[in-house]
């Protein structure tokens, strides 16, 4: 079973918000694409045990759209989040 574990914070209408919001979906090629939200206000650290051959982020911050590819180790995808940021992270 899939866990995520991020940090949370308290607004006017609720308490314990995640900083992160995540889905993943399964491509019909395969890929693992996952969609993260990071609502912090500051950079979040992301690691996903996945085996992989290449993986890559897009990210949307405001205008700015970047790609870019993303840490490998055998079994581990690891990047990092921008803050107040919506990302796809496409693992292959």
């Amino acid at each position: 079973m899939p866990e995520v574990q991020a940090p949370a914070y308290d607004c006017a209408i609720r308490k314990n918000v995640p900083c992160l919001d995540c889905a993943a979906v399964r491509g019909e090629d395969g890929s693992l694409n996952l969609f993260l939200v990071n609502r912090a206000e500051e950079p979040m650290d992301l690691s996903v045990e996945a085996s992989a051959a290449r993986a890559e982020l897009t990210t949307l911050r405001g205008s700015e759209l970047v790609r870019t590819d993303c840490g490998l180790t055998p079994n581990t995808v690891e990047t990092q989040l921008p803050p107040r940021s919506w990302n796809m992270l496409r693992v292959l």
